[in-house]
């Protein structure tokens, strides 16, 4: 079974990339596929951002070796320890979260796009973005590492640097080829007063999740298929 799990995530692996070579073709050219700003949306979020996001949230519940979490208790196969119980409610707290705040994110990111999806009519330096420059990366990185503490989803884990890496080459495209060129110096100002992914306080939760990952492992170890 882990065999189609390496399978999917390789293919996984290799469609972030080729998204992610596209999304940086497109805003060299400044323009994306579609005549209108829905169709320019259904193409950034369905073809560019199904392998970007969608398949990382999903790749938990891909065939894998793993943890001991809410799955193999569903399936029998182990019973909750304190560590387990740990893992499994802080990923669920923190998934939550991640939910909460990627919705007004969201909310707020479609107001100053209504006009076009790929270009933002004023920069947005409110709410989430008063503290990262690039919030909707790391709360898709919170709701992985919180689906992957929950189903306890061991290379969903292993893999979560390789898919920040991903996410940080289009954060660059997007500030060198879209929101530098469209405001200039008060996105230089902004850029230098406000950091693109880690404050004390999302440095404190990656470290609390991967805490409860690996106190999991060293005190279940894998589940057995």
């Amino acid at each position: 079974m882990h065999y189609y799990g390496i399978i999917s995530f390789t293919l996984l692996i290799i469609l972030s990339i080729w998204a992610c070579y596209r999304y940086k073709q497109h805003m060299q050219m400044g323009s994306f596929y579609g005549n209108n700003n829905f169709s320019r949306m259904i193409y950034l979020n369905l073809v560019l951002g199904l392998p970007l996001t969608w398949g990382w949230c999903l790749s938990p519940f891909l065939p894998q070796p793993r943890l001991h979490g809410i799955l193999s208790i569903l399936q029998h196969q182990s019973a909750f320890t304190f560590a387990s119980y740990f893992s499994v409610l802080i990923g669920f707290a923190i998934l939550l979260y991640a939910m909460i705040v990627q919705g007004n994110v969201q909310k707020s990111n479609l107001t100053q796009t209504s006009a076009d999806y790929a270009r933002p009519k004023q920069l947005i330096i409110e709410g989430e973005y008063q503290k990262l420059r690039h919030p909707i990366i790391i709360l898709t990185l919170f709701m992985i590492l919180g689906l992957s503490l929950i189903t306890g989803a061991l290379y969903s884990l292993i893999t979560l640097p390789f898919y920040f890496l991903i996410c940080h080459y289009t954060a660059v495209y997007e500030e060198k080829y879209a929101l530098r060129p469209l405001f200039g110096q008060t996105f230089e100002n902004y850029r230098k007063k406000v950091p693109a992914y880690f404050t004390p306080f999302t440095i404190s939760v990656f470290i609390i999740l991967f805490t409860a990952s690996i106190l999991n492992y060293f005190s279940n170890g894998l589940v057995t298929a």
